[in-house]
C-alpha cells in the first residue's frame, strides 16, 4: 500500500480552495459529508443506503461504467435525495491526458448517470484524487467542481488494522469535513461495520450527514 495522507488539517484546505477555486475540500460547517466512490455496486451500495436511513444524506461518486452496468442501484440512490458526482467513466487516473481527451470521458460518466438518474451531474472526483489543470479544466468546461476531500480513514488499506480505521473515521465526523469511504466489494466489510458508528457519533456532537451542495460552476471567459 503507498503512503497517503488520512487527514488534512482545515486551515491548509481552506488555503487550497482559495487557490484553487473550482476545486472542494470542505463542505459548509453545519454538516458532516459522507462520500462513497466506485460504485454503485449492487449489494453493497444497497447496504449503505439501508444502514444510511432516512434521516442521513450522503454523496456518491459514481464510475461511468458501474452507472452503465447498475442504472438500478443509481437510480435508487437519486430517489433517497443522495448527492451524486461522477468518478471518471472508468476507474483509471485522470492525469497527464488532454482537456478534449478528459472532457470526452467526463461526458460519457456525466450521460451514463444521467440515462440512470436523469440528472446530470455537477459534482466529480478524479480516481485516486490525482488531478491536473487539464482536470480542473475539463472539469469546469462542463461546470463540474472537483470534490476531494479532508478525511481519508483508509477502509480500503489492508494494511491498517479495524481498530485503527475505526478511530480514523470516528475522529473524522467534525464540521464540514469531508469524508471518504468506498461502495465496493473490496471495502464492504469495512464499511458495513463503520457506518451506523459514524452515524452514532454525528447525532453526539448533533451534526447532520449531509449531501454536498450541487451548484453547478461557471465557465469563466
Amino acid at each position: 500500500m503507498s503512503r497517503y495522507f488520512s487527514r488534512f488539517p482545515a486551515p491548509v484546505l481552506r488555503l487550497v480552495g482559495r487557490v484553487l477555486p473550482t476545486t472542494l475540500w470542505l463542505g459548509p460547517p453545519d454538516a458532516v459529508y459522507l462520500t462513497f466512490d466506485d460504485g454503485p455496486t449492487p449489494g453493497v451500495t444497497d447496504r449503505v443506503l439501508d444502514l444510511l436511513g432516512g434521516d442521513s444524506t450522503a454523496t456518491f461518486f459514481a464510475v461511468g461504467e458501474h452507472a452503465t452496468s447498475s442504472p438500478d442501484v443509481l437510480r435508487r440512490v437519486a430517489l433517497l435525495g443522495h448527492g451524486i458526482g461522477h468518478h471518471g467513466d472508468r476507474h483509471e487516473r485522470l492525469t497527464g491526458r488532454s482537456v478534449n481527451d478528459l472532457t470526452r470521458r467526463f461526458r460519457l460518466a456525466s450521460d451514463a448517470i444521467a440515462d440512470a438518474t436523469g440528472r446530470q451531474p455537477t459534482l466529480m472526483r478524479p480516481p485516486y484524487g490525482r488531478f491536473d489543470w487539464s482536470v480542473l479544466r475539463a472539469a469546469r468546461q462542463l461546470g463540474q467542481r472537483v470534490v476531494l476531500w479532508s478525511d481519508l480513514p483508509g477502509d480500503f488499506d489492508s494494511a491498517l488494522s479495524l481498530d485503527r480505521f475505526r478511530k480514523r473515521a470516528l475522529k473524522a465526523v467534525a464540521p464540514g469535513r469531508i469524508i471518504v469511504l468506498h461502495d465496493s466489494t473490496a471495502c464492504a466489510e469495512r464499511v458495513f461495520s463503520v457506518l451506523p458508528s459514524l452515524l452514532e457519533r454525528a447525532r453526539q456532537l448533533n451534526l447532520r450527514l449531509s449531501a454536498l451542495p450541487e451548484a453547478a460552476i461557471t465557465e469563466r471567459p
